[in-house]
């Protein structure tokens, strides 16, 4: 959850000396009603560079997950790629392929559980484009992840 503060919060500090409570901050970004908002987690002791990195990189994967499953969107249709789903188009998609499209048409269920989006695939080439773009989509996703891991700036947490 997104914390809102003022600017200039500090990316580390002791929130309580007698109890050496430290928290470190990241991802702060500015609010358009003015302050900044971020994501803290809170030590009960002063953390090492080591440990401010497992936090910050878990938080990263966790924000990678998250925008696969739930970003990807395919002719104008939200489509939820949890692991499990993305087996299920990938197992559809290689039958249709093995079999030359003699095994379609095939439905699947896009969008969350919640509000269930159906598409029957009818033809090879529609199911060729929906796998080869949500695969693309995904590796995007994942360089984006790399690429933010790659580029953190921690040494305002080396202290």
């Amino acid at each position: 959850m997104r914390i809102k503060g003022t600017e200039g919060v500090k990316l580390i500090e002791c929130i309580n000396p007698q109890k050496n409570k430290w928290v470190i901050r990241w991802d702060v970004q500015p609010e358009t009603e003015g302050g900044v908002s971020y994501y803290e987690y809170v030590f009960l002791k002063r953390p090492t560079l080591s440990e401010i990195k497992d936090i910050i990189i878990n938080w990263i994967n966790d924000s990678i997950k998250v925008e696969i499953m739930g970003g990807y969107v395919w002719r104008e249709k939200p489509v939820w790629l949890s692991p499990e789903n993305q087996l299920n188009y990938q197992a559809d998609y290689l039958q249709a392929i093995t079999t030359s499209g003699n095994s379609l048409p095939v439905k699947c269920k896009f969008g969350a559980d919640e509000e269930p989006i159906f598409f029957t695939f009818e033809s090879l080439e529609d199911i060729t484009d929906f796998y080869n773009s949500y695969v693309t989509y995904i590796r995007e996703v994942q360089n984006k992840g790399w690429d933010l891991k790659k580029n953190f700036d921690f040494s305002p947490y080396d202290v």
